[in-house]
């Protein structure tokens, strides 16, 4: 089965309102078997919306629609599709029903125009609206099938995936199973090349990658008729892939660094405090992002100034004035400094000149220390590295690379066991 995504908002068109649900639809067809050929938006306009329709309708077996399904007089989506597929519109009191509910609970009446949401086009499946007025649909014609959709995704998310997909899964016959590797440290082309033998011989199992920022996801995927058998075909491919980049894979599956490491610190009874310089607070973001972090993570000073490294980090003024800021023995006081004030057993500590000034000969602009302390072993691992890109991207780089750092430590040997000591 082939599908086109055919986005439709006047809003969308214009960049006024983000288009997610492209990248979120194309990813959960991909998740049961079914291909995407396109990707379409266009504007409130209904003489444009039937061309769009009448081309797609040509060249998929599965149009999936977006938005254009609530109460003004620019929402026609549903309409322009019936007419298409040769239908006409029947009022349901049953929807009718549901709206008059839905504002009951809003503690408002309905307004007249939410009646424009009760015409069904005739034939059509109906897709239950959990988190609003609109309901979706499903058309069928002449093996040809449409699907429309909300537009707002915390109603469009819920719709597709608990009506939606297991719909679209009765009808596909082929399964899709992917793996994914999530790798640092090495770039999209050096992946690829480390990889190429099995990217010129792939058939089934296939390979693609994704250069993200400062990282590559890599994905394996196997076609088959049912999940245990493509298990099957992807896993020789998947221990070739360990061989050969396993230094570089943080993670087996779609997931970020800061995720990886709060899970391994969780899982082994341990916490983290941050003391950052150059990333002003960056790192600590990234971990809070996570709910249930406060598991592992309790304290984060942004050490700007050299002053407050001093004063609230304990760094000795005579090591900042003969080393400076920037430099590994500031790096290393600092872990040591937040670890006296925290008590965690992994501390981290960045400093840095993220540019665009600052930089000197000596000390170039994106030169950053990064350290990292295992206050239980006394233990430091150290590292040194000059990042290229703008302000942001050094920031950002440097947040990463002691992330990933600590993850391969995390893996290798810091462990609860050192408690013991």
């Amino acid at each position: 089965m082939k599908a086109t995504i055919l986005n439709v908002g006047t809003e969308l068109l214009v960049g006024s309102t983000l288009n997610t649900h492209s990248y979120y639809i194309s990813q959960k067809l991909h998740e049961i078997g079914v291909g995407v050929l396109y990707h379409a938006v266009v504007g409130d306009n209904p003489v444009r919306l039937e061309d769009m329709i009448g081309y797609y309708y040509d060249t998929s077996d599965l149009i999936i629609a977006t938005g254009g399904l609530g109460p003004t007089e620019d929402d026609l989506t549903k309409e322009i599709f019936a007419k298409w597929f040769g239908v006409p519109l029947y009022f349901s009191e049953e929807i009718r029903e549901d709206i008059e509910a839905r504002f009951r609970g809003f503690g408002r009446p309905m307004t007249p125009n939410n009646l424009r949401q009760c015409y069904v086009p005739e034939g059509a499946e109906i897709l239950w609206n959990e988190n609003g007025t609109a309901t979706g649909f499903i058309l069928e014609k002449d093996g040809k099938i449409a699907i429309l959709l909300p537009g707002p995704p915390r109603e469009l998310r819920p719709m597709f995936e608990k009506q939606v997909i297991p719909w679209l899964r009765q009808r596909v016959s082929q399964v899709l199973t992917s793996r994914y590797f999530k790798i640092f440290g090495l770039g999209e082309s050096a992946t690829e090349d480390r990889l190429s033998d099995l990217f010129a011989a792939q058939i089934n199992p296939t390979l693609a990658t994704y250069a993200k920022t400062g990282e590559v996801l890599l994905r394996v995927t196997a076609s088959g008729a049912s999940d245990s058998e493509n298990q099957k075909l992807l896993e020789p491919m998947v221990e070739e892939i360990r061989s050969r980049i396993g230094d570089h894979i943080y993670a087996e599956r779609d997931a970020e660094l800061s995720e990886v490491l709060f899970e391994l610190l969780r899982d082994k009874g341990l916490k983290i405090a941050l003391a950052e310089s150059c990333t002003g607070g960056m790192m600590a973001d990234m971990l809070v992002s996570h709910s249930g972090v406060s598991e592992v993570f309790g304290v984060s000073v942004v050490a700007y100034d050299n002053a407050v490294k001093a004063s609230v980090l304990g760094v000795p003024a005579e090591t900042l004035e003969t080393f400076g800021a920037v430099s590994e023995e500031t790096a290393r006081a600092m872990s040591e400094g937040i670890s006296k004030i925290s008590g965690a057993e992994l501390c981290i500590s960045v400093t840095g000149i993220a540019g665009p000034d600052g930089g000197t000969e000596k000390k170039p602009v994106g030169l950053v220390y990064m350290d990292l302390y295992n206050s239980l072993s006394r233990e430091h691992r150290t590292f040194k590295q000059v990042f290229t890109g703008n302000r942001e991207r050094v920031r950002q780089a440097s947040a990463m690379k002691a992330f990933y750092e600590a993850i391969q430590w995390l893996k290798a040997d810091l462990t609860i066991a050192s408690k013991e000591i």
